[in-house]
């Protein structure tokens, strides 16, 4: 057995030595075309790696930007004001002997039989450092309530008449001015409070609280209120209001809100994504530095040590059946001969633990297989 092989090498390569000069002139590259056999570029492993880190800390780096911007536009405008309010009143009587005038000003002490109504005059202000688009609505109500003398908790009776309805103010401004007028039936309170005393209980008290109130989104505020007790002999009115200034407030803008949930989505994409690559490239590197067989071993020592003298296979590589095969006992022969006759050998993978070096001649063919059974 080991005679008929030496003779075949030795028959094999004095044919080769005897071609023509003008097979050895013939190209690599026009070889390669003629058996459909192209050799891909590589992207290495090296080159992978820093693709995927530079994608994983570009999309994260984006995605982490887009997220925080999408908290900072969701806070909304930060604007400074200044807010008071106030109210005017006058008293005016019924038919009297007593006064000359049909109302009195304010801030005296008033006789409640010679009292017919008390207008009042609410107003409200607020300046804002710029302009800005407001929507809110406002409201007076009036409160009638009858309570223990000694403990003002302890209410009898309370009623509640809505004087003006909540009136919308829509503009876009500097300032929001609020100004209402509502007249109180003082009598009618009156006289309501003096028969209750009469009826029920002498010991209580009884007051009118006129309030003005500001509905800002789903919160009501009041802004100014007047008191005025009734069915007492002598009252006199207190008044409440209020002056806030540099005061700050938070101004949602609808487009910096669309804008902020576009910002979330995307940003929670970027971030998905960077993450999945991570788990690639985790599996790349896991898989890169697993233990490789000896064939994969071989393998990857042959294609490297004889690159330049071997082509990969296309999917659809064939051969000439009908050509005497010769097999070859290594690599390296098969190497020697390519360099003789100026041919390329073409590598073709069988599976994951076979590959076959295919040297195509004339009239023969000469193949090298590398399977992981016969590597020790």
């Amino acid at each position: 057995m080991g005679s008929n092989k030496g003779s075949e090498k030795f028959k094999f390569v004095e044919e080769k030595k005897e071609e023509t000069v003008s097979k050895n002139n013939v190209k690599k590259e026009e070889i390669v075309e003629e058996y459909n056999i192209k050799k891909p570029f590589y992207f290495g492993f090296k080159q992978r790696v820093i693709v995927v880190i530079m994608l994983i800390i570009i999309m994260f780096g984006l995605g982490s930007y887009l997220i925080i911007n999408s908290y900072r536009l969701r806070k909304g405008e930060v604007v400074k004001y200044s807010e008071t309010s106030d109210s005017s009143y006058e008293v005016c009587l019924l038919d009297n002997n007593v006064y000359s005038t049909p109302c009195l000003e304010e801030g005296m002490l008033y006789n409640s039989s010679l009292v017919n109504t008390i207008p009042i005059n609410f107003k409200y202000n607020v300046n804002f450092s710029e302009y800005i688009d407001y929507q809110l609505y406002y409201h007076v109500v009036l409160y009638n309530k009858i309570f223990d003398k000694n403990n003002k908790e302890k209410v009898l009776y309370e009623n509640k008449e809505i004087l003006v309805v909540k009136t919308f103010v829509d503009k876009l401004n500097q300032k929001i001015n609020i100004d209402t007028d509502v007249k109180i039936n003082y009598k009618k309170y009156n006289d309501f409070v003096n028969e209750y005393k009469s009826k029920y209980s002498p010991d209580v008290k009884s007051v009118v609280e006129v309030v003005l109130y500001l509905d800002e989104y789903d919160e009501e505020r009041s802004v100014a209120s007047v008191s005025i007790p009734v069915g007492e002999s002598t009252f006199e009115v207190k008044k409440e209001k209020l002056s806030n200034k540099n005061k700050s407030v938070e101004i949602e803008n609808e487009d910096m809100v669309s804008e902020a949930n576009v910002n979330m989505y995307f940003g929670s994409f970027l971030i998905i994504i960077s993450l999945i690559l991570d788990i690639i490239l985790v599996r790349l590197v896991k898989a890169t530095f697993t233990k490789k067989s000896k064939y994969d071993i071989e393998l990857a020592r042959i294609l490297k040590i004889y690159d330049k003298n071997i082509v990969n296979a296309t999917s659809d590589f064939k051969y000439d059946e009908n050509k005497e095969v010769i097999k070859v006992e290594s690599i390296k022969e098969l190497v020697d001969a390519s360099n003789v006759i100026n041919k390329p050998i073409v590598y073709n993978k069988i599976n994951n633990i076979k590959s076959d070096f295919i040297l195509e001649d004339d009239n023969k063919i000469y193949k090298f297989t590398l399977k992981e059974a016969d590597i020790d």
